[in-house]
């Protein structure tokens, strides 16, 4: 019987291994990256027990897959094609309106950081800022609620998007929340109530789905599944 004596193991360059990112995922909780104020790569362990700032998120590197909410790192995968094909055609249809109708405002997709407070930092799929309040985007943060977001259910971030995040849209005064269930080719329409997400409207597809904040926009979802 012959017998296999070759390593199931080789040695690794780190800078070749980290070459072109700046960050190496090790797992859900642990992250390996450059550290400018150390000089040093560094491994940063992510403890689901302890309390997190807005300090701690901002020492992961650019695009490092986590989000803070309610002083958690939460990890959060990469989404799968669709979920991207749906957010490319709505931020699509929703720019060209706002382009044709002159209404300025910001609209950003993630990954881009909006702020509400020390505990909470969050990437929405989609969001908009309205022309009379796009003084609250600056070039790191999105200080304050935008005026309407839009998350795109994954299976890992469902929760996050029905309970924690729909509170914190809620109390921090956005003033309308979609959530797109690709899998249904669906979209909930959220209003703010006096700080509570109410639900107004659930749109199937092919039928069209109006904004409250954004003057004028009518979608037939059938562009957006």
């Amino acid at each position: 019987m012959e017998i296999n004596t070759k390593k199931f193991y080789e040695k690794v360059d780190l800078e070749k291994l980290i070459k072109g990112k700046n960050y190496l995922l090790l797992s859900e909780q642990a992250i390996l990256f450059w550290h400018e104020k150390e000089q040093s790569y560094v491994v940063g362990k992510i403890d689901p027990k302890k309390r997190y700032t807005q300090a701690d998120y901002e020492q992961l590197p650019e695009n490092a897959p986590y989000q803070l909410i309610n002083y958690q790192l939460v990890y959060m995968p990469s989404p799968f094609n669709k979920h991207q094909e749906v957010s490319g055609e709505l931020h699509f249809l929703i720019k060209a309106y706002i382009k044709n109708a002159k209404l300025g405002g910001r609209l950003l997709y993630a990954p881009a950081d909006v702020y509400f407070d020390e505990g909470n930092v969050y990437q929405p799929d989609l969001f908009f800022v309205s022309e009379q309040r796009k003084h609250i985007v600056t070039d790191k943060y999105t200080y304050g609620a935008p005026d309407l977001v839009i998350e795109i259910l994954s299976e890992s971030t469902m929760h996050q998007d029905y309970e924690e995040k729909m509170k914190v849209y809620g109390n921090y005064g956005v003033i309308e929340y979609w959530i797109v269930n690709v899998e249904k080719a669906s979209i909930e329409i959220y209003h703010n109530e006096n700080g509570v997400m109410q639900l107004a409207e659930q749109v199937a597809k092919g039928s069209p789905i109006q904004s409250k904040v954004i003057e004028g926009l009518v979608i037939n979802t059938g562009e957006i599944f």
